[in-house]
């Protein structure tokens, strides 16, 4: 997990006084706490840090997790970044400093460019390696080819962007994904709205994506004119941004734009502003790149591909003979109208995504009070058990259960497709194998695992001699 987190305002409006510290002050207010309880929370194990690189932030974390993707050190990444205004005192030192816009508007390579206005937000993206996202059947929304960071070192004042090394970025990051700059026709800028940052970045983007030959001018604009500059967070909102006209096949208007600044066009401007949404013409696969520059003189750039065209089903997906779909609430109310919810959805469900759905209603909502949960081999079958379900009194208290073993010969062809779509069963089944163990005990300790790795705990073990006592006890 890598995460960008900037201002720190929370323990000056909570502990401003010296009375207010608790025995909790700490543990709310560190940075790395902080990522620290999402890793927690959520069980993960790999890398975890909280990072500041100026408004640079969350896409060197982005550039970061791809670097633990591709080392090997994680196999899937949280990567993003957060900023909140708590405190007027931000604010009130970037207005004595000229930073902000007199408008409240940012006006990015516009001649009226003052400065930015503030937001705040937080963007996380998830990030996993193309070919385990395609093995697993995941929805990918865009590819990133490349990334790159750096720094400008003592190139010029340490507030003041230079175009030299974001040059450097922009080319290590094409470099890094084997991209040729004019295949990209979309780049997502910083644009923070000052003149001097934006005459700057314009002429290190310029550099290497107005370069010849191109058909038509590649388009540029800025998500600051939107949602205003998020600071820690502003790279990865640029990120989501841009994934989303990748994904869409439509670039959006660049806001506030009206006449090129003079500054910017005297060093020569080879981007077109996109003032309306544009269609975005597919010559090949779809290409952008975010650029972001941190105060400071962090900067990072990443290139991004649309998505692959996905398959029609998941590669080597088994073909379930009947689903489970699991629904629960915390009351009543709650309870009917999620139920009224997947009736609608399984009217408009198609035949292939059942068991996308059952499994995101299975493991991705959290156990509530009240859970009901129906079989069934298709869309509508599902659906009439739902509704038949609803009108059936739940019990009290949980029902009573019990494992009951044979020692009668299964169908090995029903084992065989049971072991095909229950990797669970299938683990087990293969160290019985490994142990030499009888078919017959095999079979029990392989559904006893499933069930259990299902939650369901039963009180009494019984069956045929001692098949039922090994199988229970293991």
């Amino acid at each position: 997990m890598f995460v960008g987190i900037g201002n720190q305002e929370y323990a000056e409006v909570a502990f401003g006084r010296l009375e207010s510290v608790n025995a909790y002050a700490v543990t709310g207010n560190s940075v790395s706490m902080a990522v620290n309880r999402v890793s927690h929370c959520l069980g993960l194990e790999g890398p975890c840090l909280a990072l500041d690189s100026g408004c640079s932030t969350s896409l060197v974390a982005v550039h970061l997790g791809c670097e633990s993707l591709r080392s090997g050190e994680s196999d899937l990444v949280l990567a993003g970044g957060v900023s909140l205004m708590l405190s007027p005192r931000g604010s009130v030192g970037l207005s004595q400093a000229w930073m902000l816009a007199s408008d409240g508007r940012s006006k990015a390579f516009d001649a009226r460019a003052d400065g930015y206005v503030r937001g705040e937000g937080c963007g996380v993206v998830v990030l996993k390696r193309l070919r385990d996202a395609l093995a697993s059947g995941d929805r990918i929304l865009a590819v990133v080819r490349g990334s790159a960071v750096n720094h400008a070192g003592a190139s010029g004042a340490i507030a003041t962007p230079g175009h030299e090394a974001q040059r450097r970025a922009i080319e290590t990051a094409l470099a890094a994904g084997g991209v040729e700059p004019q295949s990209v026709g979309y780049v997502e800028a910083h644009g923070v709205g000052s003149p001097q940052a934006d005459a700057a970045e314009a002429r290190a983007l310029g550099a290497v994506y107005g370069r010849p030959p191109r058909r038509r001018p590649c388009l540029i604009g800025s998500v600051k004119g939107n949602i205003g500059h998020l600071e820690a967070a502003a790279g990865v909102a640029g990120l989501i941004k841009t994934v989303l006209a990748l994904e869409a096949g439509e670039i959006p208007p660049h806001l506030h734009f009206e006449t090129l600044h003079p500054e910017i066009a005297r060093a020569g401007f080879p981007f077109e502003v996109p003032k309306q949404a544009q269609p975005w013409r597919r010559r090949g696969r779809r290409r952008a790149a975010v650029h972001s520059l941190g105060l400071g003189g962090t900067n990072a750039h990443v290139v991004l591909e649309a998505a692959p065209r996905p398959s029609a089903a998941p590669p080597g997906a088994p073909d379930r003979l009947r689903h489970v779909l699991t629904i629960s609430a915390d009351s009543e109310t709650a309870h009917g109208e999620l139920v009224g919810r997947y009736l609608r959805l399984l009217e408009a469900v198609a035949g292939g995504t059942v068991a996308d759905l059952c499994f995101t209603s299975n493991v991705g909502r959290s156990r509530r009070r009240l859970r009901l949960a129906v079989t069934g081999a298709t869309a509508a079958e599902l659906r009439d058990r739902l509704r038949d379900a609803v009108s059936v009194q739940a019990p009290a208290r949980p029902p009573r259960l019990a494992f009951r073993f044979r020692t009668a010969a299964a169908d090995q062809e029903d084992v065989a497709r049971l072991a095909r779509t229950e990797p669970v069963f299938a683990r087990a089944l293969d160290a019985c194998r490994a142990a030499a163990e009888l078919p017959s005990f095999a079979l029990a300790y392989g559904l006893a695992q499933l069930w259990l790795s299902w939650g369901v705990r039963p009180e009494v073990v019984t069956g045929d001699c001692w098949v039922a006592e090994c199988a229970g006890a293991a």
